[in-house]
């Protein structure tokens, strides 16, 4: 897949087959692209909407955008090295800029990102504006403020996430068996020491195995240390219109306590990851290109 978006065209295509890489085929302008950035949409006029968390989830959305805004995806990791993985927000944003700048070296910028990728986007935002550079569009889709979702709590006091978690397991463990409950405590077990594992053969010099690329595992601890601080730029919100049951949801993802610029607020249809999806994705596509045309200067 991510062969396909590095090398959409059929020129690109070829010289893979001839051999080279994608970063080898020819493309207008990103002769050094790292390998992180995925054009899922490289053609047009318009200045590029780069999207952290990668290109998978933008196969549906692309058909619906503006024909002359492209669009790269950037992935939070860097896969193609024995490098240990990222896992803090700082280290994972120089990343990113890397990957933007050997597309886009210099600004107005336009970037967003789902969920983490879009915490992201906000901490490229205050890197970019820092370093004198303008970001013309910061838009989070379903991101969430440390601290802004919260268990249900029923009027018995009792943790309903807990509880439907307990009757789930329960389920499953009376459809699997004993395997069900001893593959839950190798995968806890697994969580709690990857990152001392992944820590120890950087120590010994050792490349990475493939079972430590955990990309999720990576990003999860990087989120999980994530401290917000006020940022005073302008960012724009798409909150999913469906939530799960068992948790609260701060008002506007929390994000109200921390963006001290005008916070432009959206709901999009559909849920955290399915606002991706058909038929969603074409009310998701309509708000970003609104978006993106109020942000084109000019």
């Amino acid at each position: 897949l991510a062969t396909l978006f590095q090398a959409p065209t059929i020129a690109q295509l070829s010289a893979l087959l001839d051999g080279a890489t994608a970063d080898d085929a020819p493309v207008a302008g990103q002769s050094a692209m790292k390998s992180w950035v995925i054009p899922v949409k490289p053609s047009g006029s318009n200045i590029p909407f780069f999207h952290m968390g990668g290109a998978t989830v933008l196969r549906n959305l692309i058909n619906y955008v503006d024909p002359e805004q492209p669009i790269y995806g950037i992935l939070e990791q860097d896969l193609s090295s024995d490098n240990p993985l990222y896992t803090d927000v700082p280290s994972i944003v120089d990343h990113c800029l890397a990957g933007i700048r050997s597309v886009q070296p210099q600004g107005p910028y336009m970037i967003g990102g789902l969920c983490f990728g879009g915490i992201v986007a906000l901490e490229l935002a205050r890197k970019l504006r820092a370093e004198g550079e303008e970001v013309q569009l910061v838009l989070m889709i379903d991101s969430f403020a440390p601290g802004s979702i919260t268990p249900k709590v029923s009027e018995a006091g009792t943790d309903v996430q807990r509880s439907m978690k307990v009757q789930y397991h329960l389920q499953n463990l009376r459809q699997y068996g004993p395997g069900y409950l001893w593959g839950r405590v190798r995968k806890q077990l697994w969580r709690r020491n990857w990152q001392r594992l992944q820590n120890l053969y950087v120590r010994l010099g050792r490349p990475l195995p493939e079972q430590f690329r955990d990309v999720e595992e990576a990003n999860t601890i990087a989120s999980d240390s994530y401290q917000a601080r006020p940022y005073d730029g302008d960012v724009t919100l798409f909150i999913a219109s469906e939530k799960e049951a068992w948790n609260d949801y701060a008002p506007l993802n929390g994000w109200d306590h921390y963006i001290q610029g005008e916070l432009a607020v959206e709901d999009v249809v559909g849920g955290h990851l399915s606002v991706y999806d058909e038929p969603h994705v074409q009310d998701l596509a309509r708000k970003l290109n609104h978006y993106l045309e109020l942000a084109t200067p000019g």
